[in-house]
């Protein structure tokens, strides 16, 4: 393997809208890493099994962005596992996982309206990098709401065409 200096970067979003943009699925909002230390994004590729193998690991920041540098060309896979201690490499590859509270609205690489896939939610698509940084593989995560039980003062029926607004 000739050693190279491609990398792979992208950004963890809080998609809120659920990649439901104009125009067609786009993974996009806020960069975030779930308030989570323990976000990572592992750097695979499939080995003679067909398993996804850990090459790097990197934590993603605050602001949501991760990348991997000095890359062989070859063909890799990004997963977003919330992992306290990390997977080492040469290891099977954690299955996606995120923080309590949060799930996966899609992954997408590039911005181009309809892109966004949920395929395998937290894996991105194959990268085949072959002497081109490939950037913006990004993934889009959000917190659904909670709904929570409401006990509203009861109001009298006012009948007939008078009406009462509810709050």
């Amino acid at each position: 393997v000739t050693a190279a200096t491609y990398g792979i970067s992208g950004t963890v979003f809080n998609d809120v809208n659920g990649n439901n943009d104009a125009g067609g699925g786009v993974v996009n909002g806020v960069g975030t890493n779930a308030g989570s230390s323990a976000l990572t994004a592992y750097l695979t590729t499939l080995d003679v099994n067909n398993q996804l193998i850990v090459v790097a690991s990197t934590p993603v920041a605050s602001d949501g962005t991760y990348g991997f540098s000095k890359l062989a060309n070859g063909s890799y896979f990004v997963v977003l596992a919330n992992t306290p201690t990390p997977v080492s490499v040469n290891q099977l590859a954690p299955g996606q996982s995120l923080p309590a509270g949060w799930v996966n609205t899609g992954d997408q690489t590039g911005t181009t309206a309809g892109g966004a896939t949920t395929a395998t939610p937290g894996v991105s698509a194959a990268l085949p990098l072959n002497g081109a940084n490939i950037t913006q593989v990004n993934f889009g995560i959000e917190q659904p709401p909670t709904a929570t039980g409401i006990n509203d003062a009861s109001q009298p029926n006012p009948g007939g065409t008078v009406s009462v607004t509810v709050p």
